[in-house]
């Protein structure tokens, strides 16, 4: 059977009789929609005649031999009034051209920042800047496409090169660095570094690609592969994925994640497994019984995503390929990989196949869901209703603060923390 979330109520009578190729068209009413073929998709906005009721005898006897070929119109975007708005500070500092990355620090309201020479903390209520990790004899250049990532215990930081192959660990109590990842040579400018923290149980743990086709569960503390893969060669290199990781999300407790990856031709496939099943099973992200398959999207990869809860997943986009997507988002339970809704309106930061591959987060959730893009600014959205509740189109921070609830901006002049407020 059709998946519900592209089931049509209608469908031309060119479909019924034969035609091969099918549009996807919104009616502009809610999320309903006809399938058309080519032919009359070319007529739109004039709907076209004799349309007949889509049953799933249709699906049953057709499916084999339909080819999505595009969309006309689009679905409604839901929204309603409300009292929220975004309260704003503006803090001057003059150094802010060198803040090549931002990542809250957790247990506070303070910021991790990377520069070219350091690791800082950056507190907003003084404006004071504290080096804390040297990163002068990194053996690497950074550069606008380092990227940062602190774990969420506040223990360890990762320095990696989002559009290359290497990344370093940092113990940020001593300054030591405590592990070394390479991600291979083979394709890294074409996806993100696959790189992530969670806490696990009582174990803080590292994520990340040590093949093209390969993620590792790191001890941060000493770098040893908690999951390395014992069996013969050939055994191995049969569970291989023909799949290069890219761009990572952690559940909020370190149960799930999900890997935003792709494979040839190539189709970009969102992937998520249980990391307390990996640990027991050094297989799971190849091929464990937790693995499930969301979303695969031609030419579109690296895309957004963030956390409802532990057990649903937010990825963003609607539709089979990257010249044919709804800005949207789409509900996911992770444990059963099903779709449980989407809703279209989001608009967000969308990556590109090639470097640079560094891109701001676009989807945060803190009971609202958050999303942001350059162009159209910044959205909120219950998820609940699928309804628009505040838009803010000059705001488009780069990153949230959970635990102080502030979204930040780099500015010309410093920085702008903005805040969700009521009233």
């Amino acid at each position: 059977m059709i998946d519900p979330a592209e089931r049509p109520t209608h469908l031309c009578p060119h479909l019924v009789a034969g035609a091969d190729d099918y549009h996807v068209w919104f009616t502009g009413e809610g999320r309903a929609m006809y399938w058309v073929c080519a032919a009359c998709a070319k007529a739109w906005p004039e709907q076209p005649a004799d349309l007949v009721e889509y049953t799933p005898v249709f699906w049953d006897t057709r499916n084999q031999g339909l080819c999505w070929d595009g969309i006309c119109g689009a679905p409604e975007v839901l929204s309603r009034p409300s009292k929220l708005s975004f309260a704003h500070e503006e803090i001057e500092r003059d150094d802010v051209s060198g803040w090549i990355d931002l990542q809250p620090k957790p247990g506070t309201g303070h910021w991790w920042v990377l520069s070219a020479k350091d690791l800082a903390i950056w507190r907003p209520a003084t404006n004071t800047l504290t080096a804390v990790v040297d990163l002068s004899e990194l053996d690497f250049d950074i550069d606008a496409e380092t990227g940062l990532r602190i774990s969420p215990d506040g223990r360890y930081a990762a320095v990696f090169q989002t559009s290359d192959q290497l990344a370093r660990v940092y113990d940020l109590s001593t300054g030591a660095q405590t592990a070394q990842i390479d991600r291979g040579e083979y394709r890294p400018e074409n996806s993100h570094f696959p790189i992530a923290f969670c806490v696990n149980g009582p174990r803080c743990l590292l994520i990340a690609a040590t093949d093209w086709c390969r993620l590792d569960l790191i001890d941060p503390a000493t770098g040893a592969v908690l999951s390395a893969r014992s069996e013969a060669e050939d055994v191995e290199e049969s569970r291989t994925l023909d799949y290069f990781h890219a761009r990572l999300t952690v559940s909020p407790s370190g149960k799930h994640v999900v890997d935003r990856g792709w494979h040839w031709h190539p189709v970009g496939a969102v992937r998520s497994w249980s990391v307390t099943a990996w640990l027991a099973n050094p297989w799971e992200s190849e091929d464990g019984p937790s693995v499930r398959g969301l979303t695969a999207q031609d030419y579109f990869w690296d895309g957004p995503a963030c956390w409802i809860d532990d057990d649903t997943a937010v990825i963003w986009g609607w539709g089979r390929d990257d010249e044919w997507l709804v800005p949207a988002a789409l509900l996911f339970d992770v444990t059963t990989g099903e779709l449980q809704r989407w809703f279209p309106g989001p608009a967000v930061r969308r990556p590109g196949a090639w470097r640079p591959k560094k891109q701001a987060p676009s989807l945060f959730f803190d009971g609202w869901l958050f999303s942001v893009s350059d162009k159209d600014g910044t959205t909120v959205w219950d998820v609940a209703t699928g309804e628009r509740v505040c838009a803010a189109p000059d705001l488009a921070p780069i990153h949230y603060h959970r635990e102080a609830q502030i979204f930040i901006t780099v500015t010309e002049s410093g920085v702008r923390l903005s805040r969700l407020v009521e009233g």
